[in-house]
């Protein structure tokens, strides 16, 4: 009922629920390790985050390279302000970086990505 109809192959796909600054929201992935069995060749990467409206899935965000790009839910953050993000790892064939999404004026954004030096 999540999946939105667009998921091509949606057997491998997890799904997390989480809080974040008050808000419900769900966490929608599919990662190399979910696929790494696949026979016909790997389906794409999948990583979204979103909440429920009225009984359906509203997407917050899209990851857009879902080629060569594994993003992966790292966990959260509660700061001591009362702030809390949501932190994910991110690798392709050449990096690993990290991405920080957080809430700002009701909206989730993306904080932060970067990785290595800029940590």
């Amino acid at each position: 009922m999540l999946i939105p109809k667009r998921f091509h192959f949606t057997k491998q796909l997890r799904l997390f629920a989480l809080r974040l600054e008050g808000q419900d929201m769900f966490v929608i992935q599919r990662t190399f390790a979910d696929i790494a069995t696949q026979e016909n060749g790997p389906p794409e990467f999948i990583f979204a985050i979103g909440t429920m409206d009225q009984g359906r899935f509203h997407v917050l965000w899209w990851k857009q390279n879902t080629e060569d790009e594994e993003e992966r839910l790292l966990g959260t953050i509660r700061l001591k302000s009362g702030r809390e993000f949501l932190v994910t790892v991110v690798n392709d064939p050449e990096s690993q970086s990290f991405r920080v999404y957080g809430i700002r004026d009701g909206q989730l954004l993306l904080i932060y990505s970067g990785g290595g030096s800029s940590c």
